[in-house]
């Protein structure tokens, strides 16, 4: 287990995948590995573990003053739970908690979409998207009716970056489908006419977007950095500290609520609602669409989040 910064300390996080292994596996931490590579002697490893299944939800809400029973819909969802190490509040409490609160803002407005909106809470994301995996593998045939599907997992972190899902894959190489590129889009409306700097990261399926992207679903979100590192010019642009992760409590047990750039979350929080309520306002003509629109900015006052 030697990948990047945050193998080189802590415990040891690692993931089969899906599947079982046929071998046995064990793993270390990258201080023991390298204390073993400077010896000559024979080691040996004693293993005392148990294997068990566990059952893990996924929990949804939808809005009931809509017909959720025809037509096309907006998924959205954040991952809920946490890694063993530590309490998760940036990991994933700031995409959950956006979430509820956004489900309660649209619940008390039951004119503000045309498309009903659900929203998702998986379970088991941090050992390989289980519950988004699952939810996909089991629903099939429900997958064409979601005109989109909006990921949010850490919102809030402390040295944070302002990054977009890079749908149309013009940074990294790796598009979306549909109408990704037109999430993408607007997204980075929302932060030009607030004046909020952005860049994209990559739409590389490591978050629970990846099962849906899989299966030609429409997807985009946002994200606030983990582990990696901020470089100069992104201190230059966003603040913060460069040289340092923009979470160095990812996956950690100071990931306590003491970890959030509560104004980072609020900004974020603010461009969610913006960019959820004109997909579903779009319905059928978004879903449908072949190039970048341009959507007009809802009026929308204040921030979503009070703290």
């Amino acid at each position: 287990f030697n990948e990047g910064q945050q193998g080189r300390v802590g415990i040891v996080e690692g993931s089969l995948g899906e599947g079982e292994s046929v071998v046995p596996v064990v793993g270390v931490s990258f201080q023991s590995g390298l204390t073993l590579s400077e010896t000559s002697s024979l080691v040996g490893v004693t293993v005392n573990a148990e294997v068990k299944r566990l059952e893990t939800v996924n929990i949804f809400a939808e809005q009931s003053t809509l017909d959720v029973n025809q037509g096309e819909r907006v998924l959205v969802g954040a991952h809920l739970d946490s890694v063993v190490a530590g309490p998760g509040i940036n990991d994933n409490g700031s995409g959950t908690g956006v979430l509820l609160t956004l489900a309660e803002w649209i619940a008390q407005r039951e004119d503000v979409t045309e498309t009903p909106v659900r929203f998702a809470w998986w379970g088991a994301e941090e050992i390989g998207l289980i519950g988004s995996t699952a939810y996909v593998q089991q629903n099939m045939e429900e997958l064409n009716r979601f005109q989109a599907y909006l990921n949010f997992d850490m919102l809030g972190s402390p040295n944070h970056a302002v990054f977009i899902y890079d749908g149309d894959g013009s940074s990294f190489g790796l598009s979306g489908p549909g109408i990704s590129d037109t999430i993408e889009s607007m997204f980075e409306e929302h932060f030009t006419a607030v004046g909020v700097p952005f860049e994209s990261t990559a739409f590389d399926g490591r978050s629970d977007y990846g099962p849906f992207i899989q299966a030609n679903v429409p997807a985009g979100g946002l994200f606030s950095g983990a582990e990696g590192l901020k470089t100069e010019e992104q201190q230059s642009v966003f603040g913060g500290e460069s040289g340092r992760a923009y979470d160095a409590c990812y996956h950690q047990a100071c990931d306590t609520i003491e970890n959030i750039d509560w104004d980072g979350l609020s900004v974020m929080a603010d461009a969610i609602v913006n960019v959820t309520i004109q997909v579903a306002q779009q319905g059928e003509r978004t879903r449908q669409a072949t190039a970048v629109t341009r959507p007009v900015l809802l009026e929308y006052k204040g921030h979503l989040l009070q703290y």
